[in-house]
């Protein structure tokens, strides 16, 4: 069993980032429903630590709040939605590396599936293409693509 211990303050504060900017990365992918998608982040994160099902390290970094720094980058004001898919990638492989070097192979892919099913529920919070709530797809062309993106980073 991985602990918090075996990782420094940095280290920590990038696979903290992990399942932020995976959620992030489909809100970008869509203009629509950005503000039900952070909330469907939040929520989303919040009911895979209430599963418990989890390996113990990977509980324990949902329970963390990532610094901004942490998801964007060093100059949190310059990071754009266009930039973002990139940023995620970045963040995604630095965690991968560090849970590879450190954590079992069960800890890295519970967080690889979190990292992917937080982002799944960001996608299929909102409907794209619907009149007045009817008809409409419930994960978009776009989110399809960054969920896709993510699934090919993750390994998944």
């Amino acid at each position: 069993m991985t602990t918090k211990a075996e990782f420094n303050a940095e280290e920590w504060a990038t696979l903290a980032a992990g399942p932020m900017v995976s959620g992030l990365a489909v809100i970008a992918a869509d203009r629509g429903g950005t503000v039900r998608e952070t909330f469907a982040l939040a929520k989303g994160i919040a009911q895979e630590q209430q599963e418990g099902d989890k390996p113990e390290l990977v509980q324990e970094l949902l329970g963390e709040r990532p610094s901004p720094k942490a998801v964007l980058g060093g100059d949190e004001d310059k990071v754009t939605r266009a930039e973002l898919p990139n940023r995620t990638d970045q963040v995604l492989r630095e965690a991968l590396a560090l849970l590879e070097a450190k954590a079992t192979p069960e800890e890295t892919d519970a967080y690889k599936q979190v990292c992917l099913d937080i982002a799944q529920r960001v996608g299929e919070r909102t409907k794209s293409g619907d009149f007045l709530g009817i008809g409409g797809e419930r994960v978009s062309n776009e989110e399809e693509l960054a969920l896709d993106r993510l699934r090919a980073t993750l390994g998944l």
